[in-house]
């Protein structure tokens, strides 16, 4: 698989390996997934992934913060 979200994903993994909880997603993704799933995670911040030039809204899971 090549292209940028497949990139995002690697950098999000990079990230979530330093956070409680191992689990990281783009508050974009939460912000598309359904009310239920959306109401289970918090945003957490931006923050500028290698290679990219924007920042990229983070959000963790509600139980992790």
């Amino acid at each position: 698989m090549i292209g940028d979200p497949v990139n995002q994903a690697a950098r999000l993994s990079e990230l979530a390996k330093a956070k409680p909880g191992r689990a990281l997603a783009a508050a974009a993704s939460v912000e598309a997934a359904s009310p239920g799933e959306a109401s289970k995670w918090e945003e957490l911040g931006e923050v500028v992934l290698r290679g990219r030039t924007e920042p990229t809204a983070l959000a963790v899971p509600r139980s992790s913060l």
